[in-house]
């Protein structure tokens, strides 16, 4: 396990997971920029892909403070959300930011960083783990 992961299983079934951190989103007034379903484009291609969607989100009040502190931060953001289905467990997988501003001397990049990490996570937790199977 990567200790820069945070993953949160899902009692709902896939397209369930997805609809409901999309709703959680939305509900904290976070944009979703893209929404992009590898396994149904897979399946376009004939190719096999247990089923996988990537929710690009983000704010624009927490994701620029981190790019004035550092452009390159840019090629990471806004922030992504990966569900994927894998030996029968759905689960909600979101890369932290604050490994990557981490001991850079950005200033207050690090809180900010921090502050991103400890809301989304516990924005998906909310979403999945408080819903019973």
């Amino acid at each position: 396990m990567n200790p820069n992961h945070f993953i949160q299983t899902s009692p709902l079934g896939f397209q369930e997971t997805v609809a409901a951190l999309k709703q959680a989103f939305a509900a904290k007034q976070l944009t979703l920029f893209a929404e992009i379903r590898h396994s149904d484009l897979a399946a376009e291609h004939g190719l096999a892909l247990a089923p996988t969607c990537l929710l690009i989100v983000g704010h624009p009040t927490k994701g620029t403070p981190l790019m004035q502190a550092d452009q390159l931060l840019a090629a990471e953001l806004p922030l992504k959300v990966l569900v994927y289905e894998q030996n029968g467990r759905v689960q909600a997988l979101y890369r932290r930011v604050w490994p990557l501003v981490a001991g850079r001397g950005l200033g207050r990049a690090e809180e900010v960083a921090a502050q991103i990490d400890t809301a989304l996570s516990g924005l998906i937790t909310a979403a999945l783990g408080r819903l019973t199977p």
